[in-house]
């Protein structure tokens, strides 16, 4: 049985085990972190149809449906208080799935579970700092000292890759959006549960979004822009009484409930940098790869993070299923999934636009994009993105 040695134990490199194991390999994750994939408790996330998809695909569904609970449309809002529109979650599936509304740690622990069921081993506390290859084999170096020989190395080390620049040491570097994000969860007298709809406001001075849980908390995140925030913000961490202050006196000029979602919260809040990844030129390079993050980061849009990084996943377990020489099977899944996530990027870098300009324009045009969303067949558009289907019994044709 080949050895797949992945680097990178957040969901991407967790759900890469799992579809390796199941194409006949013998995955071993090496984790830099500890046990909670890099994500906060209070991380939320929505996970549409297509990821579901990509999950079923590799018998990874059943344990993910069992958390959350359904979020069929995000209504969205302007900082003066506009109602901008309603964009159904998806198109309707024949399968019956729906995207989730999940809890990001709950989401990782579910599946790290299934890939240690699975007989994926998981090893923590190993920081990959070089590798070499040969014709037949890569053998990796980390931090500790230590070091491993694998079939294949699979970077599924994020936005800040390792195997990226030890693929291409061109390779592009990320990029700040002038955004920071930050996550909680609070009980707001007046917001009750209903239906699971995600909300999402576009203000003045940042994106707040937010979804009651069927129990009434409020799960929430918030995108301010950095640059209306106290000076170094991001160079040196506020404390959650100074986080909350700043953000609710970013909010205070927008309708809406954000300031007082973020006054309820109780628990520790921390705010990073958000960034984005310009197109990467170079996916794989001889016996190593990039997936998710490290190769495609997606900006938050479409509910497409974990339902992008889970497909090329799973897509590349095929290719090394099928196709015996490495480096064809890269050229192939490389093939499959480039166009797609550079599509979907491009949305998501418009959607994200800063600037009294670009806000203006986007709540004059987006209001007449959800509308088309809405009427008969409209979300027919955005089949491309929703009714993606991975066919795993089907071969993979070199």
């Amino acid at each position: 049985m080949p050895r797949a040695i992945v680097a990178g134990g957040g969901l991407a490199g967790i759900v890469a085990g799992i579809a390796l194991r199941k194409s006949g390999w013998r995955p071993v994750v090496y984790d830099a972190g500890g046990s909670s994939g890099g994500l906060g408790q209070d991380h939320f996330l929505v996970l549409a149809v297509n990821g579901f998809d990509a999950l079923a695909a590799i018998n990874a569904e059943t344990p993910v449906k069992r958390l959350g609970f359904p979020t069929t449309r995000t209504c969205y809002t302007s900082g003066t208080g506009k109602e901008l529109g309603v964009a159904p979650s998806a198109p309707p599936l024949d399968s019956g799935r729906g995207a989730r509304a999940l809890r990001g740690p709950e989401l990782y622990r579910a599946l790290r579970s299934l890939a240690a069921h699975r007989g994926v081993l998981i090893e923590h506390s190993k920081t990959l700092v070089h590798a070499e290859t040969d014709n037949d084999s890569v053998v990796v170096g980390f931090s500790d000292g230590t070091t491993a020989r694998g079939d294949i190395l699979v970077g599924a080390d994020g936005m800040h890759s390792t195997v990226r620049y030890l693929i291409d040491p061109g390779a592009p570097a990320p990029r700040a959006t002038g955004l920071g994000y930050t996550f909680g969860v609070a009980r707001t007298p007046g917001l009750a549960p209903d239906g699971g709809d995600l909300h999402s406001m576009w203000g003045r001075r940042g994106w707040f979004n937010y979804v009651v849980s069927p129990s009434g908390e409020v799960w929430w995140s918030a995108y301010p822009i950095t640059r209306h925030m106290f000076p170094h913000v991001l160079d040196h961490p506020p404390s959650t009484s100074q986080l909350k202050s700043q953000l609710i006196a970013l909010f205070d000029r927008d309708d809406g409930p954000a300031r007082d979602i973020v006054a309820a919260t109780e628990h520790d809040l921390s705010l990073a940098a958000q960034y984005y990844l310009p197109s990467v030129p170079t996916w794989h390079r001889d016996r190593m790869v990039i997936i998710g993050d490290a190769a495609h980061a997606v900006l938050p849009s479409a509910e497409q993070g974990v339902a992008q990084l889970a497909e090329s996943a799973v897509i590349l377990a095929q290719c090394l299923r099928d196709i015996d020489d490495p480096t064809q099977a890269f050229r192939h899944y490389e093939s499959a999934r480039r166009e797609r996530v550079e599509q979907l990027n491009v949305v998501g870098r418009m959607i994200k636009r800063q600037g009294p300009v670009a806000r203006v324009l986007r709540d004059v045009i987006f209001p007449h994009m959800l509308a088309k969303l809405s009427s008969p067949g409209g979300m027919d558009a955005l089949n491309w993105l929703y009714h993606h289907h991975i066919e795993w019994d089907h071969p993979i044709n070199s």
